[in-house]
């Protein structure tokens, strides 16, 4: 599924085959099983296979067994509006970052309902803005700041895995270069980039840390460059470090900010708000390694 995801028109019999390195008959009876399930959708005319909707329901299961998003939620809803720039929680899951919940700024929310589009040229579109968005490790904000994190042994096994794509003209792809700013962000607590990821874009994140300490989960928020909100660029700063504080104590006692206990299913968006629905597969939402386990967000 993960393959056939990534592939946009989806795949035949034969490309999975060859990509996977099975054999075509076992290629067959997966895809029989899982198009008979409603996982995966078989066009007639190309004969090509692509996602189906029924996933959605995998997606919305995943998030419902875990706290994370509902306590964070509140936490959100009040940094979008204090920045003006879109709030997004997220989480490691193998070699990448998982959005796991985003509430758009008022200014994107004024903008799509005037003139059906951001004014910034480069804002993320629909299909990248979703749950379950991926972001790398090394160039986002939110990936960076988990990783200034981890223990010295973690964060060596990672780096030796993941490849230090270049997204941009200044993304870091050096490896002793991605260090010496790794150590940056471990010292003053937040990491920010511009345009290391997405071209136009600036990002401010702050870690989330776990009661044990440890730091799986990020928050930032982000937005075109040009934006005026940056004016304020250490305002920002202050405001996504006490969102990351916030989220970690509630983490802590687990409970929401007001200290209402939080929900074991996910709750119902209120009417009028910007909060993305679920729009992806639900791959890699349930099992990740060691270091992208949800289950550390379980109560």
């Amino acid at each position: 599924m993960k393959a056939i995801g990534q592939q946009r028109g989806g795949m035949t019999n034969a490309e999975l085959s060859r990509q996977l390195d099975i054999p075509k008959s076992t290629c067959t009876y997966i895809l029989t099983r899982l198009e008979g399930e409603k996982f995966v959708v078989r066009h007639k005319i190309t004969g090509r296979y692509t996602v189906g909707l029924n996933t959605l329901s995998l997606a919305h299961d995943a998030l419902r067994e875990i706290r994370f998003p509902a306590i964070a939620e509140p936490t959100l809803y009040r940094l979008a509006e204090r920045t003006g720039l879109v709030a997004i929680l997220g989480a490691v899951e193998g070699d990448r970052v998982l959005t796991v919940d985003r509430v758009e700024s008022p200014d994107f929310m004024r903008d799509s309902a005037e003139k059906g589009r951001s004014r910034w040229r480069f804002y993320p579109t629909r299909e990248h803005r979703g749950i379950g968005a991926e972001y790398s490790l090394h160039a986002s904000a939110l990936g960076r700041v988990v990783l200034a994190h981890l223990p010295p042994q973690d964060l060596s096994e990672i780096l030796e895995k993941i490849p230090l794509t270049k997204f941009t003209p200044k993304t870091i792809v050096s490896k002793a270069e991605l260090l010496i700013e790794l150590e940056r962000i471990r010292e003053r607590g937040y990491a920010i980039t511009d345009q290391q990821s997405h071209l136009d874009t600036r990002a401010i994140a702050a870690p989330i840390v776990e009661a044990n300490g440890e730091v799986r989960a990020s928050v930032c928020i982000a937005g075109s460059r040009l934006s005026p909100a940056f004016r304020g660029l250490s305002g920002l700063i202050t405001s996504v470090q006490e969102a990351g504080k916030e989220i970690s104590r509630c983490l802590s006692r687990g409970s929401m900010p007001d200290g209402q206990i939080a929900p074991v299913a996910a709750t119902s968006v209120p009417y009028g708000t910007a909060r993305e629905t679920v729009s992806t597969t639900s791959a890699g939402l349930l099992h990740g390694r060691r270091s992208a386990s949800f289950n550390h967000y379980r109560f």
